[in-house]
């Protein structure tokens, strides 16, 4: 797909739903910014929205941004990105803005009223370091699903023990652990506590940060199920002993693409190599490699060969992630469920939660 360059936007109407936050690198500029208006209907009653429509990556504005709402004439973005438009008063509408050298964004909105504040309208550059192929690959499933993410911080847990695979299935993920009398090397405490408290930040913009770390022993001889080790908004560590030669890592999330609950397996011969933490760590964040480590298609931490950090990738594409609401879809389609300038709405709770993972 290559970005729109220049064209007229097309509208799509929304119900009213919950929403969002703003979102965006840098704050909104003033709303009494000057910008273009488009023309409104006979008889129509309205709010007006104001904000600045920025570059995602860099912060800098975006001027001549092209802004329509189905049924209106189209408005266009001052040179310094700037708008303000009129809305229907009670009514939660869809946005699509285009700009050339960008992506097209499709968002919700709402009238101004009250404490609703001006919205800061970031747009995917084409460019900037900024790869849609990546994004999509890492966070969308190859382009074929939504993203997921935490919208509130876990809980890290590591059990201080040693785990065998008692559920060992070839090629796949371990289904069952039996605790042993032992307990886990010190080395094993401190990947885990360094590369959460290091990395979590860097997978999530800061927006976990894998200060709150709490240890859990079992007794000898206890055994625990897949459905036993994924728990409710925590994501769990143990060291494992299994007959493959990989580590592992589970994640859970809800029909509005929240996280719901991770755990990670690190296998004992990996008990002293960093990347492998960081790699499983993100995985439990919402990163992926779909079609194997190797089909990857930039420096990763994902990628096969993968080092000891997280890449300059990985950093500003999560940055992206974690600016966009859960469940945003290619190239840059918020759910219909968000609202820019609504409060942030923590995705679909309702329907079967999915569970999966990945070595």
């Amino acid at each position: 797909m290559q970005p729109m360059k220049g064209k007229l936007l097309l509208v799509l109407v929304a119900l009213s739903l919950h929403g969002c936050a703003d979102d965006g690198p840098s704050a909104p500029s003033s709303p009494e910014a000057s910008a273009g208006r488009g023309s409104t209907p006979p008889g129509f009653v309205g709010g007006a929205v104001s904000g600045r429509v920025v570059n995602a990556v860099t912060g800098a504005p975006v001027g001549g941004a092209s802004i329509q709402v189905d049924g209106l004439g189209p408005a266009s973005a001052d040179s310094d990105g700037g708008f303000r438009i009129e809305l229907p008063t009670g009514a939660s509408v869809r946005v699509k803005v285009e700009a050339a050298g960008y992506w097209p964004r499709e968002t919700g909105l709402r009238p101004a009223g009250g404490s609703v504040p001006s919205v800061t309208l970031s747009l995917l550059p084409d460019g900037n370091d900024f790869d849609l192929e990546f994004y999509d690959h890492v966070f969308r499933d190859v382009g074929e699903a939504g993203t997921h993410l935490w919208t509130s911080e876990p809980q890290f847990e590591v059990w201080e023990g040693v785990y065998d695979c008692t559920g060992f299935v070839e090629g796949a993920a371990c289904e069952e652990l039996t605790a042993r009398d032992e307990r886990a090397p010190a080395v094993f405490f401190q990947m885990v506590r360094g590369v959460i408290e290091a990395d979590s930040r860097k997978y999530t913009d800061g927006q976990v940060l894998g200060a709150n770390i709490a240890t859990r022993s079992h007794p000898p001889g206890t055994v625990l199920s897949r459905s036993q080790f994924i728990e409710p908004a925590k994501i769990t560590v143990a060291l494992v002993s299994t007959r493959d030669d990989f580590s592992w890592g589970f994640w859970r999330y809800n029909n509005g693409g929240s996280m719901t609950g991770g755990h990670i397996h690190i296998n004992i011969d990996h008990r002293s190599q960093r990347g492998v933490y960081s790699h499983e760590l993100a995985h439990t964040l919402g990163f992926d490699h779909p079609q194997g480590l190797d089909r990857v298609p930039k420096s990763s931490i994902m990628r096969q060969g993968h080092g000891d950090e997280p890449t300059r990738f990985d950093v500003l594409h999560a940055r992206i992630l974690y600016g966009r609401p859960a469940n945003s879809r290619t190239p840059d389609v918020d759910p219909m469920s968000f609202l820019l300038n609504g409060l942030r709405h923590p995705g679909v709770e309702t329907g079967p939660e999915v569970t999966r993972s990945a070595r």
